[in-house]
């Protein structure tokens, strides 16, 4: 190359013409040798890679090789300055300048990697640093570069060495690192940025697919640049090699895919996303590739990496003409960078080329514009969002302040109590009109909600102090603490205003702040006082109207006869419960039996509203009997025998003075006959006077004549019966049994009726609930599905006797002498002696206790009574059957002889009257 003409201002590009000796490193011995001779190598051109070249028998040479490249310089004369030389190489080389004419020693000027004759001796090195050469001898050298080229698939000079004076050349060289630090400095904060708003705005995947698409160009130019490569590694090093080879290579089927996804995610195009996936998926794979193979591996496949590169940019480019058609947002701004892009790319070309010098490649700066392009489209997308939600926050702000505005005139008007409750339990600011009139307050805000509402409530002090303690617990606290205290705050209260009572519904709810805490409790009041009274009218003619229909099931005499009884057994009760000896279990017995009788006369009649309070006080009553230990006082028993009462008098007032039936039947007869039975009982005790007097025939008339208005037929009572049976199986949902009685020639006194009457009750209920079987059976054991229950009367020497007696599966011995040993008797007890134990206290036959019966009071009851009236019961043990745990029965009463007459003793006068 001849320098004569060579102007130093600028730099040449040493290209052209290059002698290559392959597998020889030229030493400074062998070219001043005289057989030495240009001549004797390859003349091949430079720039271009070894595989280019051939041999002299027309052969290419392995592009993996060594060897040395030797350039000749004619011309190179004093005056001199300092030369620069820059080469670039990714490969490992030395470089020397020979003054061939002086005998001075052969200099070296660069020195890139670690120059071998095998794979195993060299090391590559991506660096382009700039040598200093002192070119002052005679005009005449050869500059010799040393190669290794077994680390790249195509070997050689791949760009010319660049020669001038060492200030330009180091010029140029600082320029080029700059510009290129600069380039990778922008991409850099770009990456960061775009990542940093995906954090922020996990919906913005364009910002997301922004900063990948960065982060693989950020990559792929530092695997690219030799110059920061040079500074950031300036030893050589293979692995450092391998990685900034995979790096640029690698990233490379990235770019293109990133780039379309972000076309995609900016304009919203998701016909187009299976394409682009699979785009991306290739450009991941072909990553993938790239990092598990070798550096002298995959640059073999660098055509198909640059046709998927160029599938995807064309992808890009078609999204970005359609967006530019469709005029799309942010379409210009891609548009513009994509062009900058494209001109720097050729223009880098140019100079690559030799076309045009300059120092700078600007490629760099292009992918700078086209980023900064891509980021002009998020911003502006961003700020057309920005202005969107400026916009709607407006317009919400207005919406929020006119529904404020709404919310206070519907405070001001709507008739219900609205407050906040806040810390420390007092009421808000905020509150409804129409608090102050429910509250009858003049201040609301800022008063303790003891001193607005608890204080005038009929709430314990415990009360109150557990809804303080829950709003300490609720107030400025996790929400879920509302969930554990809600119980503790009432929904229901009575206040006491101007001592009338004021009935409040309470609705609380959290309002919650942006930490989760309850900043403040809303507190609903519904003031439902006059609705209570509606209410409480609504539930008395609703109770009047069930009073009714249960008492126009039943005749008036029926009910006359029930309510008298009841009146009985209720005064009873009372003056059991009001003697000093109240507090015995022998009374709490009593108490028991009567209000046992009373509900099993009460569920007969269909009256279920007497029967269901019965029950009630029958369970308080046997939890004393189960507690015997546990002292009680009456008083805690009369409220609810008082009720039970005023029960009673509000049904005897419906059947007087809504159904007419005053005065209907028998009320009045049946006082005339308790009346003249006390009075017979007053002229009995003065027999011995009427003797004395010669007027005991007088008397006799007189009693006679009174006994006739006290005594009634049987056959008047007992229909009674039959009644009360149709009651206890529909009660018991059974079929009503057929009723057989034999019970004529005799008459019974009011007292015998009314003994009979309690006791009834308990011998039809055992009858149909324990002794005959449910229809299925019966039927199974072939008997008519019907039962029989036959009632009989007798006199005999202790009085008349009234048999009871039932065709079921009879007395259940096998059960009464499992359970003897619990009353003393022995297993072998006699039949006799077990049947003994059904009238024994808390024993019954029953298999579960229910509501009608179980509890082994009945029988009791029944013999109870009657003794307590000179009477008894006593069981009858029939022939035994083929079942040795069951044997027939019958149940007999004795009534003592005042409490009936034989119809033949009664003069034949007054039989017609009688009857």
């Amino acid at each position: 190359m001849d320098f004569a003409s060579m102007h130093w201002e600028e730099a040449h590009a040493l290209s052209g013409e290059w002698r290559f000796f392959p597998r020889e490193f030229l030493s400074e011995d062998r070219l001043r040798s005289p057989d030495f001779s240009l001549e004797q190598g390859l003349l091949v051109k430079v720039p271009a890679g070894v595989d280019a070249y051939v041999d002299a028998s027309g052969k290419n040479l392995d592009p993996q090789t060594w060897g040395t490249f030797v350039l000749e310089f004619k011309n190179l004369r004093p005056p001199f300055q300092n030369l620069g030389l820059n080469v670039r190489g990714d490969t490992a080389y030395r470089v020397f300048a020979l003054d061939v004419e002086r005998s001075v020693p052969m200099e070296m000027l660069l020195s890139v990697g670690k120059v071998g004759t095998s794979p195993d001796d060299s090391i590559p090195q991506v660096a382009s640093p700039v040598g200093l050469w002192r070119a002052d001898g005679s005009g005449h050298y050869y500059l010799v570069i040393h190669l290794s080229g077994f680390h790249y698939p195509w070997g050689g000079l791949w760009t010319s060495p660049q020669l001038g004076s060492y200030e330009l050349i180091s010029r140029r060289h600082r320029i080029l690192f700059l510009s290129e630090a600069l380039a990778v400095g922008a991409i850099f904060a770009m990456m960061m940025y775009h990542f940093g708003l995906f954090l922020h705005r996990n919906e913005d995947k364009a910002s997301l697919v922004l900063s990948v698409f960065s982060a693989s160009i950020l990559f792929r130019m530092l695997g690219s640049s030799p110059t920061i490569m040079n500074v950031l590694f300036p030893e050589p090093s293979l692995l450092i090699f391998e990685t900034v080879r995979k790096f640029e290579y690698g990233f490379l089927g990235i770019l293109g895919a990133c780039g379309a996804l972000f076309a995609m995610a900016t304009f919203h195009l998701r016909k187009l996303r299976l394409l682009l996936q699979c785009e991306a998926m290739i450009g991941v794979a072909s990553l993938i590739f790239c990092l598990v193979t070798p550096a002298t591996f995959y640059p073999r496949f660098l055509i198909p990496l640059n046709a998927i590169l160029l599938v995807q940019t064309s992808t890009y480019l078609g999204i970005v003409a359609w967006a530019l058609l469709n005029k799309a947002k942010g379409s210009g701004y891609l548009a513009v960078g994509g062009l900058i892009m494209a001109c720097t790319v050729v223009y880098d070309v140019f100079i690559g080329t030799g076309l045009h010098d300059s120092p700078i490649f600007l490629a760099p700066f292009g992918i700078v514009c086209l980023l900064f392009s891509n980021s002009q489209v998020i911003a502006d997308l961003f700020a057309s969002s920005f202005r969107t939600a400026q916009r709607l926050s407006r317009t919400l702000q207005e919406e929020v302040e006119r529904k404020t505005r709404n919310i206070r005139t519907m405070l001001d008007h709507i008739p219900q109590g609205v407050m906040g409750i806040v810390s420390p339990g007092v009421a808000d600011h905020e509150y409804s009109r129409h608090l102050k009139v429910i509250l009858g307050a003049d201040q609301v805000a800022g008063v303790s909600l003891n001193e607005l509402l608890l204080d005038h409530s009929l709430l314990t002090a415990d009360d109150k102090s557990r809804i303080t303690a829950a709003l300490d617990s609720i107030l400025n606290e996790d929400l879920i603490n509302f969930e554990f205290n809600a119980v503790q705050l009432v929904t229901e209260l009575v206040l006491m205003i101007e001592n009338k009572p004021k009935y409040l519904q309470l609705d609380w709810a959290p309002i919650v702040n942006n930490q989760g805490l309850v900043e403040k409790l809303q507190l609903t009041l519904h003031d439902y006082t006059r609705m209570k009274a509606v209410e409480e009218q609504n539930e008395k003619q609703k109770n009047l109207l069930v009073y009714i229909q249960e008492l126009l099931l039943v005749s008036g005499p029926t009910f006359q006869i029930f309510a008298e009884a009841t009146d009985n057994l209720l005064n009873d009760n009372r003056r059991l419960m009001t003697s000093p000896s109240s507090n015995t279990s022998a009374v709490v017995k009593a108490l028991y039996i009567n209000m046992h009788t009373l509900k099993g006369s009460a569920r007969t009649l269909g009256l279920n509203q007497i029967s269901a309070m019965a029950h009630e006080m029958e369970q308080d009553y046997i939890r004393i009997m189960k507690n015997p230990a546990q002292p009680w006082q009456a008083s805690e028993l009369l409220d609810a025998h008082d009720k039970l009462v005023a029960l009673v008098a509000q049904y005897r007032d419906i059947h007087r003075s809504i159904l007419g039936r005053e005065g209907i039947g028998q009320s009045g007869a049946t006082l005339g006959r308790e009346v003249l039975e006390k009075l017979a009982n007053l002229l009995h005790a003065f027999e011995p006077l009427a003797t004395q007097l010669n007027r005991m025939a007088t008397l006799k008339e007189l009693l006679t004549i009174i006994e006739t208005h006290i005594f009634q037929d049987v056959a008047l009572f007992f229909p009674e019966v039959r009644g009360a049976v149709r009651g206890i199986a529909r009660d018991l949902k059974r079929l009503e049994p057929h009723v057989a009685i034999e019970a004529e020639g005799f008459l019974f006194s009011q007292a015998a009726e009314n003994l009979l009457r309690k006791i009834m009750v308990h011998i039809l209920r055992n009858a149909l609930d324990h002794g005959i079987e449910t229809p299925e059976e019966r039927l199974r054991q072939g008997k008519p599905a019907h039962g029989t229950l036959t009632i009989a009367c007798a006199e005999d020497p202790k009085g008349l006797r009234i048999s009871f007696h039932d065709d079921g599966r009879g007395l259940p011995l096998g059960l009464l002498r499992s359970r003897a040993s619990l009353y003393g008797l022995p297993v072998n007890a006699r039949d006799e002696e077990l049947a003994e134990l059904v009238f024994q206290s808390g024993l019954s036959t029953a298999a579960t206790v229910t509501e009608i019966s179980g509890r082994g009071m009945g029988m009791e009851a029944i013999r109870l009574y009657l003794r307590e009236a000179g009477g008894d019961a006593t069981l009858e043990l029939l022939s035994p059957g083929k079942d040795p745990n069951f044997r027939a029965f019958r149940l007999v009463v004795h009534l003592p002889s005042t409490y009936y007459r034989r119809l033949d003793a009664v003069p034949s006068s007054l039989t017609a009257l009688v009857s």
